[in-house]
């Protein structure tokens, strides 16, 4: 039997890692397929990747959502990203793990900003013009 789960959630650019425990015995192939789902149902982005596996292993892997819907407390959109691990062309285990899309932006002018909108609209949400660190 082989076990997967999630630590990470897809976003534009952010990789999707996945810690793989292999109950088998034996050193075996695992191909895992991730798909970024939106409210729709529609898949907004994949990947696929095999790995070999021992005891354990992990399977990092970079989807990027071309034009995403941002999560902001107005409109708290999600995302589903659906993953599944395969074995020798069987299903051994799936997962459904839901995540949103933030922006965030560091300017020397303007600080960090936590965004809510796609590039190019107004700006909303949460800005730090100053970031101040306590010495140790």
């Amino acid at each position: 039997m082989f076990q997967g789960s999630v630590s990470g959630a897809a976003s534009p650019g952010a990789a999707a890692p996945r810690p793989l425990v292999n109950a088998s015995g034996a050193a075996r192939r695992v191909e895992v397929r991730s798909a970024a789902v939106d409210l729709d149902g529609r898949t907004v982005a994949r990947r696929t990747s095999t790995t070999d596996v021992a005891d354990t292993g992990t399977s990092d892997q970079q989807l990027s959502v071309r034009t995403p819907v941002l999560w902001s407390c107005e409109h708290p959109h999600r995302y589903t990203l659906h993953t599944e691990l395969r074995v020798d062309g069987r299903t051994t285990d799936t997962y459904r793990t839901p995540f949103g899309i933030r922006q965030v932006v560091f300017d020397a002018d303007d600080g960090m900003t936590l965004t809510s909108r796609h590039p190019g609209e107004a700006r909303s949400g949460l800005r730090i013009s100053r970031l101040e660190v306590p010495p140790r």
